[in-house]
């Protein structure tokens, strides 16, 4: 269990920071005039917090934003005994799990619905089914788009179902008489959305997300948001098995949990129904149009060792992958880092930031180099006059004393000539050999001229390219792919081989032909197992080198050929030869059959063969 706590003294420490920060200016909910625009976009950040840390995260968070407390009577001064809300949320999907795949390939418009309501569902919270489109590849920063429709709990199972037309309507119609006309008609708008999208997609409850929040918001003011999330729990909710469903199919929500009143740890419940995650969840939102200057103490903390980053982090997507994963081909990419240590040291961090900053600063310095302005240009001179600058943005992020800031300088020493001689391989697989500055370089020519380039003062060619720069990072679907398809090719060897095992023991001595497709398929499975460990061992080599080459590339069809067409002569020979001897065995039993014996008759011959009598019509 995260220890969350002492939770009172930071309540009390947000209270009198909230009280001194009325007479800081800088912390006033802005008072400039509201823009034409109401509308504002927001950036997302997500982190993951160590339990170790989680308490230093708190104290820095509250020195900046106060605690946002919920229940409006208790704004004025924390409680003692006040606690963070507990959060349910309680994600739907289908038996097919359409809604986790497309939001985890990130389709174009790609939406999760969930139930949500604070504290116990025994005493009757307001619960809010909330859809959330999500951004595409392009804006995956930003936070998306959310529909959300108050229901009670009585109305949720009519309104879920689909079929149920007239709970629709009788909210439609109330929120008309009690709100305005405007107001109203979004809510019918929206209302009849999300009654068609779960009619459309059939969807049902799926997964239980359980979770202890702390928000931090200055009141008034949303330039800021962060939320902290604590004590994370998945549980099953589905019906998807008839025998042994964890929820009743006629019901949107597990009795067995919200009667009884459970809470964290869930230890009533069974070990297979529950997931519990092992760190704490930081989602930062950030006002886009806020300068850099209000947000520089965010990036501090973004870019510090308190916090790991967990970009595309998604609660519905990890739950599912954790409880369901026998129902889904593919997973998240952040599954392989649950396991290692997301802890950091200060310095290390602190070191690891600095050189990221000094590779940014000299590839921008490379790339404007690669221009090649003209001799005697300004810009050209500028370029010369910046780099000798100290690195301004390479200033320590730190949250913790005892680092030394100094300034840093990108001052290389280079030789007076400096070439760089590529050969045709790097130039057909790095994607920087294939321009420079941005500028494509198409013909033959162009290349062999740029195949030795005097590099300029104070440039020295790189050991090693920026993208290969720091730990290998794979997502986990690429390796379970790459597994599933040596499996495969295993599975197809293991079949053949069955085969060809069956065919030689059945065949006998006498039969040849049997024997020889034995043999045959023998050589097709031994092919098959050892063209899929080939590609296995292929594949994984370009994943840890990070190779630009495909997987699909015109090697990787030669197995699947050679098999189908070894297949297709394997069973052209067997049909060939066995209808050879049946041909022949059926020539010499006619040969030995006995000479027919004609008797005449009126009406009709009988051909006696072998004893048996038959009649011939004349």
């Amino acid at each position: 269990m995260v220890d969350t706590y002492p939770d009172v003294r930071l309540d009390r420490i947000s209270a009198l920071y909230a009280f001194v920060g009325q007479y800081d200016q800088t912390q006033q909910p802005s008072k400039s005039l509201p823009s034409k625009s109401s509308s504002k976009t927001y950036e997302s950040h997500k982190f993951w917090v160590h339990p170790d840390n989680l308490l230093e995260v708190k104290t820095y968070v509250l020195r900046r934003l106060p605690v946002l407390i919920y229940n409006p009577q208790s704004s004025k001064v924390a409680k003692a005994d006040r606690k963070d809300p507990t959060l349910t949320s309680l994600y739907f999907d289908n038996s097919q799990f359409d809604l986790y795949t497309h939001k985890l390939d990130r389709y174009e418009s790609a939406a999760s619905l969930r139930l949500r309501w604070y504290g116990q569902l025994a005493d009757r919270p307001e619960i809010t089914l909330e859809r959330k489109i999500v951004p595409s590849i392009e804006e995956a920063e930003e936070t998306g788009t959310e529909e959300r429709v108050s229901l009670k709990e009585k109305e949720i199972q009519r309104f879920i179902s689909g079929e149920d037309e007239e709970i629709l309507e009788k909210k439609i119609r109330k929120t008309k008489e009690r709100k305005p006309e405007e107001e109203a008609r979004k809510y019918e708008k929206t209302a009849r959305n999300m009654h068609a999208f779960v009619k459309e997609n059939s969807l049902q409850p799926i997964l239980r997300a359980v979770y202890t929040r702390t928000a931090f918001q200055i009141p008034g003011d949303d330039e800021i948001r962060i939320s902290l999330d604590t004590d994370l729990v998945f549980i099953k909710e589905d019906a998807l098995n008839s025998r042994r469903p964890t929820r009743l199919a006629d019901d949107w929500h597990r009795h067995d949990i919200d009667d009884r009143k459970l809470e964290y740890p869930f230890s009533s419940l069974p070990k297979d129904e529950i997931s519990k995650f092992p760190f704490a969840l930081l989602e930062i939102k950030i006002n886009n149009s806020l300068n850099d200057r209000s947000k520089e103490w965010v990036s501090d903390l973004m870019t510090s060792h308190l916090v790991y980053e967990a970009p595309r982090f998604s609660k519905f997507v990890h739950g599912v992958s954790v409880l369901f994963e026998d129902n889904v081909n593919s997973f998240p990419f952040w599954l392989g880092d649950l396991d290692k240590d997301i802890r950091k040291d200060p310095k290390d961090a602190w070191q690891q930031e600095q050189d990221r900053l000094k590779s940014e600063e000299f590839t921008v310095g490379s790339f404007a180099m690669g221009l090649s302005p003209l001799r005697g240009s300004p810009f050209r001179a500028s370029i010369a006059h910046e780099s000798m600058r100290p690195v301004e943005s390479s200033k320590p992020r730190r949250l913790s004393a005892g680092v030394p800031k100094k300034p840093v300088l990108e001052v290389v020493q280079a030789p007076k000539q400096a070439s760089i001689t590529e050969d045709h391989e790097e130039q057909s697989n790095s994607p920087s050999s294939s321009r420079v500055g941005g500028l494509g370089w198409g013909s033959t020519k162009q290349r062999r001229r740029r195949s030795s380039v005097k590099l300029p003062p104070g440039v020295t060619k790189p050991s090693s390219y920026i993208k290969d720069s720091g730990p290998l990072q794979v997502e986990a679907k690429v390796w379970l792919a790459n597994q599933r398809t040596f499996i495969k090719w295993q599975h197809i060897c293991v079949l053949l081989a069955t085969l060809s095992l069956a065919l030689y023991n059945a065949a006998g001595r006498k039969n040849i032909v049997a024997q020889g497709i034995g043999f045959f398929f023998t050589g097709i499975s031994v092919f098959a197992g050892a063209w899929g460990y080939w590609m296995y061992i292929r594949r994984s080599r370009f994943i840890t080198d990070r190779s630009e080459k495909g997987f699909d590339t015109s090697i990787s069809l030669i197995g699947p050929i050679v098999v189908c067409i070894a297949m297709i002569i394997a069973l052209t020979l067997n049909f060939i030869f066995k209808f050879k001897i049946s041909f022949t065995e059926t020539s010499f039993y006619i040969e030995d059959l006995t000479e027919p014996v004609l008797t005449p008759s009126n009406t009709a011959s009988t051909l006696v063969v072998q004893g048996q009598a038959y009649n011939i019509l004349g």
